[in-house]
């Protein structure tokens, strides 16, 4: 194993020739290589006739290769999906070219390849994906000689677009507050559609008196309307159960908005 050292440093050497060797870690490629070399020492055969550094630098390829793949992406992506993307474009490539330069169709790569349109297309997006660090300042590329003056980031574009969200939901959610409340005042009257709004939340709170605010039990209720509290609570189940016939359609898209705001 310490006379084939030299076999591991010359394929890391690869990589660094490349130019390569400041975005991996050339020590953590050499420690994969040499653990190889050791396990090829183990499991090398003489009797087959063939020589241990042919045998050997199979393996010392093979460890370095997949070092190399960990290395490549913060997030690990399988290393049978990097061969199978590499098969995919050369493939394609192949094709588009047989094809007098028309792209090929999902199906016929698929054929090409012995894959599924939904294995390609599950290998095509994990290896889309792309992450950026936060602290990653933003360059202005229509100016960029302008300096380091007042540069964002990426933390403070994406705060900002979280706040203006937030006030755009914040508005939509108050319009469809309304928009319920005036359904509500169609197909109930006055008095249920108080109830209604005192027990789940939606009466303005400036109308209340102090001290009551937000969704109110049943025996808060009461005490605002002067009723018995079982009283109260028939009334809202009759007015949920008309509810829950006459604006069923209704309800439906403002389940769906809601979930949009989410």
């Amino acid at each position: 194993v310490t006379s084939n050292l030299r076999m591991v440093q010359g394929v890391v050497n690869i990589y660094i020739r490349n130019g390569l060797g400041g975005q991996y870690n050339a020590g953590d490629m050499m420690q994969e290589g040499t653990m190889a070399l050791i396990r090829a020492a183990e499991k090398f055969e003489p009797d087959r006739g063939f020589r241990f550094s042919t045998y050997a630098m199979y393996w010392i390829r093979a460890a370095v290769k997949r070092s190399q793949i960990f290395q490549s992406r913060v997030v690990s992506v399988p290393q049978r999906l990097h061969e199978n993307h590499k098969r995919i474009l050369r493939v394609e490539k192949e094709l588009k070219h047989s094809l007098g330069g028309r792209d090929p169709t999902r199906k016929e790569l698929g054929e090409a390849v012995n894959m599924s349109e939904q294995q390609i297309e599950r290998c095509m997006k994990a290896m889309k994906q792309r992450i950026f660090s936060l602290d990653q300042e933003i360059q202005n590329t229509k100016q960029p000689n302008n300096g380091d003056i007042n540069k964002d980031t990426m933390y403070e574009l994406i705060g900002n677009r979280s706040s203006d969200d937030g006030e755009h939901n914040k508005i939509q959610r108050l319009f469809m507050r309304q928009d319920l409340i005036e359904t509500l005042y169609r197909h109930l009257s006055p008095l249920d559609v108080d109830l209604l709004l005192l027990r789940f939340g939606l009466m303005d709170e400036r109308t209340l008196p102090h001290g009551f605010g937000g969704p109110l039990t049943i025996a808060e209720v009461s005490r605002l309307v002067g009723l018995k509290p079982d009283k109260v609570r028939r009334m809202i189940n009759n007015s949920l159960s008309q509810l829950k016939f006459l604006i069923a359609n209704e309800w439906g898209d403002f389940e769906r908005d809601l979930e949009t705001l989410e």
